[in-house]
């Protein structure tokens, strides 16, 4: 997706000004639904912790499946910025955008969650959200920016199972005498209402006692702030690690090394010259006791791309091919790593690795799986692949600007129009192609 193929701005509106909202009965939270699936809550006043570190610490609330991915980079003008994909199974869940006044920091936040307590978006719109699932939202985003320019985001690192079901990677506590026990999922919004940097984030992280479920993702972390600084924060136990908690800061990362991914060849040579995620391990410990990994495709475009970024709409069209929407469209474009190789639609077909588009022996591979499995998905309406429930998309994608404290996003749902989120409010960019 090239800028200069749209007309950016036909019109920016204050979305308040022209959406009403409808309140829910129940506990009174308006709610103000931006396109189908797609809702903005109205600012909270006060967060439910207690609420909130309850039922984290005694529910089982899966999360069915996903991979997503994030990078960031500093640009002209000491400008900080963050690319990110929310992939998601494409179901009857909702996307909301989140607001907080509640804290030392007003907060905006978007949440995105293929989760057994969400509410499918046809009884939202009859009846808005319950009173449970208005305390839940704020703690279940998936990206978090405060006033102060500090950002967070969240993705998944698959577990590894023993054969008792236990999560090898799962995480029972990382401080004991912490002053609050905070799951992984929570930790975003603790750290986003307290923090301005990311040295605060740091330190306070030390503070908590943070731990995951056996049967939790394990959860892992990109944050930067007004500074300029960037880290990426990682949990994974014994008997992996002797230490649970690991931070790699941008210095570490220019220079990391990567040769343990042998087993993937087109690494080779690769500069890995930027903090970013999709769903393997970073630390080596880690990466070589996970089986289950993903998203190499995804890294390698991401990074591959980073150094030509130099605007946020450069930001934008990287992730837009990093989407897990694109596919596969032929054999050229999946061997030039625009798309991700290694693709978890695929199923039982997943064995294949990021090695297949490097080698031409694969191409008739390619090509039947083109034919046999991925053609008649792209031929689906967006309603037929929400009722099959296996079809992956970017949920949605997004560029944050640390020193405009802005975050542009572009939803699934409404993937014509690219949103606007201030802390003066929403504005609303309509793309048309030309």
């Amino acid at each position: 997706m090239k800028t200069n193929n749209y007309l950016k701005l036909l019109f920016a509106i204050p979305l308040i000004s022209i959406i009403s909202g409808c309140s829910n009965n129940e506990n009174g939270m308006k709610i103000t639904e931006l396109a189908p699936y797609l809702f903005e809550v109205e600012t909270y006043e006060k967060l439910d912790y207690d609420y909130a570190d309850k039922f984290y610490a005694s529910e089982n609330d899966n999360w069915s499946g996903g991979g997503c991915s994030a990078i960031t980079k500093m640009i002209e003008g000491d400008r900080r910025i963050i690319g990110r994909n929310m992939d998601l199974n494409i179901s009857e869940n909702c996307a909301y955008v989140i607001r907080t006044n509640a804290g030392k920091y007003q907060t905006i936040g978007l949440q995105y969650t293929f989760r057994d307590v969400s509410p499918k978006y046809a009884d939202v719109k009859a009846n808005g959200i319950s009173s449970k699932w208005s305390k839940l939202l704020p703690f279940y985003c998936d990206d978090i920016m405060n006033n102060e320019g500090f950002h967070i985001e969240i993705n998944m690192r698959h577990g590894e199972y023993a054969a008792q079901g236990h999560d090898l990677f799962a995480v029972e506590s990382t401080n004991p005498k912490g002053t609050r026990r905070v799951h992984m999922f929570e930790l975003p919004r603790y750290i986003a209402e307290n923090c301005k940097t990311v040295a605060e984030a740091k330190e306070y992280v030390n503070t908590l006692d943070i731990y995951s479920k056996n049967h939790y993702w394990n959860y892992c972390f990109i944050m930067a702030d007004a500074t300029g600084a960037a880290s990426l924060l990682e949990f994974s136990s014994n008997p992996i690690n002797d230490e649970i908690i690991h931070w790699f800061d941008e210095d570490k990362l220019g220079t990391y090394d990567f040769s343990y991914l042998d087993e993937y060849p087109f690494f080779d040579g690769l500069e890995y010259n930027a903090i970013a995620q999709t769903n393997f391990f970073i630390n080596r410990e880690a990466y070589l006791f996970q089986d289950t990994k993903s998203g190499f495709g995804r890294m390698q475009t991401m990074q591959n791309g980073i150094k030509a970024v130099q605007t946020k709409d450069d930001m934008f069209d990287l992730m837009n091919k990093v989407a897990y929407s694109n596919f596969y469209k032929n054999y050229d474009d999946c061997k030039n790593n625009n798309f991700d190789p290694r693709s978890e639609q695929l199923g039982e077909l997943g064995l294949l690795n990021s090695a297949f588009c490097m080698n031409p022996k694969y191409e008739d591979t390619f090509k039947q799986l083109q034919n046999e499995y991925v053609a008649p998905i792209q031929k689906l309406t967006r309603e037929e692949k929400r009722a099959a429930n296996e079809y992956w998309e970017s949920t949605f994608t997004e560029v944050v600007d640390i020193k405009e404290k802005s975050i542009l996003v572009r939803f699934y749902e409404d993937d014509n129009m690219k949103y606007l989120l201030t802390f003066d409010g929403m504005t609303k960019l309509e793309t048309v192609n030309v």
